[in-house]
C-alpha cells in the first residue's frame, strides 16, 4: 500500500514537470534572456499557478518523504526513487530557466571560444557587444567571470559551432543533468555504506528535492558539478584513497571555489585516520598532486590574454567580483560590501571553532572520524550558504542539501526541507519579473 502511494506522488510529481515543460520549454524562448511574467502573461493568474504548482510538488515530497520513511524495509522502493529522480531529471532538461545564470556561463565560454577574451581576467563585454552577448545581457557580463578555470573549459563544449545558442543550453544542461546523476550514484554509494538503516531516505530527500532537481537540472547550476566533486572525494576517502580524493577535490574547486572550505577539514580527517609513519608522505603526495591538477586545469588559461598575472587571474578581479557583487542592485553596492564583509568574519570565526572541536574531538578508532567530518562538512556547507553570500541563492542550498543525508544530526534535513520552501516560493517572488538585469540598467 505505502509503496503504490509513493508511486503516485512519484506520478503526480512528473506531472508537474510535464505540464511546466511543456508551457514553458527552452528551445521556444532559449535564443534569448526573457523573464517568465513575460512567457506566461500578465496579471496575478500566472504566479498564482506557479505557487500552486509548487506546492502541490512540496507536498507530494513531504508525502513522498514520509511514505519512504516508513517503507525503508519494502523492495523495490530504492527502484522507484531512482526511476523517480531520472524521470523528474530528464524532462526538466526541457524547461526555460528562470534565473540568468545558465546563459552567463554560455556567454562567458562564447566569450573564451568565439570572441578570444580570458573571462577570468577581462569582462565579456570589454570588447564590444555582438548578438549572442545582447541576447543575454546582464550585469553579469560587465564583470570578470568568478567561477574556475576548470569551468570554464568544461562550458566551452557548448560552443562548438559560433553563435550555436541551441547546442549551447542543451550542452550545458545535459551538463548539469549528468552531474545530477553523479551526485545522487555517489550519494547512494556513501549512504550504504556508512548508513544502511537510512540510506534509502537519505537517497530519496535529495534525489526528489523540487528545490534541488529545479536548481541543479531546471536551472543548470554549476553548483550541482561542484558537488558531484565533493562526494566523489569523500566516497574516495572512504576508500583509503587520499591521494585522489583530494585530486578531485581540486578539480572540484576549480569548478567553483567555495569548496575550498572543505579542503582543510579533508587534510585534518586524512591526517587522522592515516597510520602515524604515513601521514607526512600522504599529505605531501596529497599536496603534490593538488599543485600537479591546478597547474594542468589552468595552464590553458594562465597564458590567454594579453600578460595578465597570477594575481590578476584568481585575486585581483575574484576579489572584485566578490565584493561587487552583481546581484545587488548599483546604489546598495557599499552596503553589499559591509554586509559581505561581516558575513565572511562571522563564517571564518565559525570555521574555526569547528575545525578545533573537530580536532580536540578525536575518538581513537580511526573509521568513526568519518562521521564527524561528514558532520563538520555539512555544517560549514550549511554556515557557507548562510554567511557567504550577500544574498543567498536558492541554488546555493544545493551544497547543505548534498550532504544532510551524510549527517547524523536529525534536525539536518527538516532545516534543508524547510530553507527549500521557503526558497523556491522566494524564487518566484524574486526572478518572476527579471531572470537578469539587463544591459540598459
Amino acid at each position: 500500500m505505502r509503496r503504490g502511494l509513493l508511486v503516485v506522488a512519484g506520478l503526480t510529481t512528473a506531472i508537474l514537470y510535464v505540464i511546466a515543460v511543456l508551457r514553458i520549454p527552452w528551445w521556444r524562448y532559449g535564443d534569448r534572456l526573457v523573464a517568465w511574467s513575460e512567457l506566461l502573461g500578465g496579471g496575478q493568474r500566472p504566479p498564482a499557478a506557479l505557487l500552486i504548482g509548487l506546492g502541490a510538488l512540496i507536498v507530494a515530497y513531504i508525502g513522498g518523504w514520509w511514505l519512504v520513511a516508513t517503507a525503508t524495509e519494502l523492495p523495490g522502493v530504492r527502484t522507484i526513487i531512482w526511476i523517480g529522480a531520472i524521470v523528474y531529471a530528464v524532462t526538466l532538461v526541457g524547461l526555460m530557466p528562470f534565473s540568468a545564470d545558465l546563459f552567463t556561463y554560455l556567454s562567458q565560454a562564447h566569450a573564451l571560444t568565439d570572441l578570444h577574451i580570458n573571462p577570468l581576467v577581462e569582462a565579456p563585454l570589454s570588447r564590444g557587444i555582438d548578438a549572442v552577448l545582447a541576447a543575454y545581457g546582464t550585469n553579469y557580463l560587465s564583470q570578470p567571470s568568478a567561477y574556475g578555470p576548470a569551468w570554464l573549459l568544461l562550458s566551452t563544449g557548448g560552443t562548438w559551432g559560433a553563435y550555436d545558442i541551441g547546442w549551447g543550453v542543451l550542452y550545458l544542461k545535459g551538463l548539469c543533468l549528468a552531474a545530477f546523476f553523479g551526485c545522487i550514484w555517489s550519494l547512494d554509494k556513501l549512504l550504504r555504506n556508512i548508513k544502511p538503516d537510512a540510506a534509502v531516505v537519505g537517497l530519496y530527500l535529495f534525489a526528489w528535492n523540487p528545490l534541488v532537481l529545479l536548481m541543479a537540472v531546471g536551472d543548470a547550476h554549476n553548483d550541482v558539478v561542484m558537488m558531484l566533486g565533493v562526494l566523489l572525494a569523500l566516497w574516495l576517502l572512504l576508500q583509503d584513497r587520499w591521494v585522489l580524493a583530494f585530486m578531485v577535490l581540486t578539480l572540484s574547486l576549480l569548478v567553483k571555489y567555495v569548496s575550498i572550505i572543505f579542503v582543510i577539514p579533508f587534510a585534518l580527517y586524512t591526517w587522522q585516520v592515516v597510520p602515524r609513519r604515513e601521514r607526512v608522505s600522504t599529505l605531501l603526495r596529497a599536496s603534490l598532486a593538488t599543485a600537479a591538477v591546478l597547474l594542468l586545469v589552468s595552464l590553458p588559461l594562465l597564458a590567454f590574454g594579453e600578460g595578465r598575472g597570477l594575481s590578476d587571474l584568481w585575486i585581483v578581479s575574484l576579489v572584485l567580483r566578490f565584493m561587487q557583487p552583481s546581484n545587488w542592485p548599483q546604489g546598495y553596492r557599499e552596503i553589499a560590501t559591509w554586509v559581505l564583509v561581516a558575513g565572511a568574519g562571522l563564517f571564518l570565526a565559525s570555521y574555526g571553532i569547528l575545525l578545533w572541536r573537530f580536532v580536540a574531538g578525536r575518538s581513537r578508532a580511526s573509521r568513526p572520524d568519518l562521521a564527524r567530518l561528514l558532520d563538520l562538512s555539512f555544517f560549514i556547507s550549511l554556515l557557507a550558504f548562510v554567511l557567504g553570500a550577500a544574498r543567498a541563492q536558492p541554488w546555493h542550498l544545493i551544497w547543505p542539501a548534498a550532504l544532510a543525508g551524510l549527517s547524523s544530526r536529525r534536525w539536518a534535513w527538516p532545516l534543508i526541507v524547510g530553507l527549500s520552501v521557503v526558497l523556491l516560493v522566494g524564487q518566484v517572488w524574486v526572478e518572476w519579473g527579471a531572470p537578469g538585469l539587463s544591459l540598459q540598467n
